[in-house]
């Protein structure tokens, strides 16, 4: 296991802000992508124009091709359950694993936090699916499982091993190239934190160095990923959490914002070029009708059910399975 003690420490909690930042960009390129077309593209509109000032490059697209994205009605049951994903800098261990459930009937988005220590046993299916040398696995940390495998193999190792955990179906996967974290927030214009205390902190084997005062502020991208990355509170990892639901709060306060559409061409681009997904283009619009409503209230987190304690001197997280069914039942069902 020594291939893979490198990796602890680093970006953990950056990658889970990071992750974060992307379901939330993912609900403006909802959004963004149609009226970025619709400005661009519709003829007679002086946007197009503006675009050019911009220095924005109009391309002809095919009227099929305009119309296969259009926004859509939306349907009786637009109900998704998605696992997103976040990797660590060398793309194999998914250090931060979201499962995130949208309820069309309510407009309400789940996002069920999965501890990346959980305990999970492998099938003889999944381990066949390994290189020889690593077939003898049978126990490991979740967050191992594409380490021990590919990244390529993430629907039949880490996403079926969920579907049982969860007992849901899950209907599309994001695995997202977490270096982009600092662009997006550049990109979007920072965003405005309340800092609740003196954050200092030097780890020159992280190359880590957290520098921030208390008091309201705005953080570019360099400075928010020392808010996330930052774990000395005095209640430990709740702490840790507290921060990192504090920043995704006003985040999200500023990607639903009216003036992000002005942000849209640096936003998309980042995107699709920092995540590895099975979500086609043209399903985004079938959910813009649902975005036009929504609202951070109708946002909500929620942690796997389940305590950590170490086993054979390794740290493991438990889920407690009668707490998981009941809360599963009420986010996904």
């Amino acid at each position: 296991m020594s291939r893979l003690s490198g990796k602890k420490a680093g970006l953990k909690i950056f990658l889970i802000v990071a992750l974060i930042t992307f379901v939330l960009c993912a609900m403006v390129t909802i959004a963004g992508v149609t009226a970025y077309y619709a400005l661009v593209y519709d003829k007679g509109n002086t946007s197009v124009h503006q675009a050019e000032d911009e220095g924005i490059e109009p391309q002809e697209t095919p009227q099929a091709e305009m119309e296969s994205i259009q926004p859509s009605e939306a349907k009786k049951d637009d109900s998704k359950t998605v696992a997103i994903f976040g990797t660590d800098k060398a793309g194999s261990l998914t250090d931060v694993i979201l499962v995130a459930h949208f309820k069309s009937e309510t407009n309400e988005v789940n996002i069920l936090s999965i501890p990346r220590d959980t305990k999970v046993e492998w099938t003889k299916e999944q381990t066949s699916i390994l290189p020889k040398a690593h077939q003898w696995v049978r126990v490991s940390k979740i967050n191992e499982m594409t380490s021990w495998g590919s990244i390529d193999d993430i629907r039949p190792l880490t996403i079926a091993t969920l579907e049982k955990l969860l007992g849901v179906k899950i209907d599309h996967y994001v695995v997202v190239n977490l270096d982009a974290f600092r662009q997006i927030v550049d990109a979007i214009g920072g965003v405005e934190v309340d800092v609740k205390q003196r954050m200092k902190k030097d780890d020159y084997s992280q190359g880590l160095h957290i520098d921030l005062y208390p008091g309201v502020q705005v953080l570019d991208g360099e400075k928010a990923e020392q808010f996330v990355r930052f774990r000395s509170y005095p209640t430990g990892d709740l702490g840790r959490i507290e921060a990192q639901q504090q920043f995704l709060e006003a985040f999200a306060k500023k990607v639903l914002s009216p003036d992000i559409i002005t942000k849209i061409p640096k936003i998309v681009p980042i995107l699709f070029t920092s995540i590895k997904t099975d979500v086609g283009l043209t399903e985004i619009p079938t959910y813009y009708p649902y975005l036009k409503e929504f609202s951070m209230d109708k946002l909500h987190f929620s942690v796997l059910p389940g305590e950590a304690h170490e086993e054979n001197n390794l740290s493991y997280f438990f889920p407690d399975l009668d707490a998981v069914c009941t809360l599963v039942q009420e986010l996904f069902f």
